[in-house]
């Protein structure tokens, strides 16, 4: 009996091509299932499940543009810091030269209480972050933390150098005004 259930499976999986029913044919259709799903899956409030089908995909070949801002959110909204960290951490490697990873990086850590630790990884890659507004707002907050007043208020000066209208702009103007 079992061989014949095999058989008529094998049977119907050739009469469809050798595809089974629903089944991507190809690696985009796959990553767009994964995607699909994963969606659903946040939909549905399942944010464990659905980082794991936004990884998936990725893994897959999904682009990390498309794929890592709902794989973060997905981790962030299910409380798993740790593991969106991991994941910055990977697209990092890929793309060591991007300064919004490092941003990204330097954030989680902060909310996982590791100020100093993103700290030293902003500092240590000075050159690359200096020229993105909300990093150097970050390095502001992170001396002010330190207890480096001065050097918070440098940082929140640059960030206004650099973002006169941002979004954190009247924010650095009343630190710069009330650090102390």
């Amino acid at each position: 009996m079992k061989n014949l259930m095999g058989f008529l499976v094998a049977i119907a999986l050739a009469g469809c091509g050798g595809q089974a029913v629903g089944e991507p044919e190809t690696a985009a259709d796959t990553r767009s299932m994964l995607m699909e799903r994963a969606a659903a899956s946040e939909r549905q409030g399942e944010a464990l499940q659905a980082e794991q089908y936004w990884l998936a995909a990725w893994e897959q070949g999904e682009d990390i543009d498309v794929v890592l801002p709902p794989l973060l959110a997905s981790c962030i909204r299910g409380g798993r810091l740790e593991s969106a960290l991991r994941h910055v951490e990977r697209a990092g490697r890929l793309r060591p030269n991007d300064p919004a990873f490092l941003h990204l990086q330097a954030e989680l850590l902060r909310a996982l209480g590791r100020s100093e630790q993103a700290f030293e990884l902003l500092y240590s890659r000075i050159e690359q972050v200096s020229l993105l507004p909300e990093t150097v707002f970050l390095l502001g907050t992170l001396e002010s933390s330190r207890g480096d007043e001065d050097a918070a208020r440098q940082h929140w000066a640059k960030y206004l150098e650099l973002a006169p209208e941002g979004p954190r702009a009247s924010q650095a103007r009343a630190l710069i005004g009330g650090a102390s």
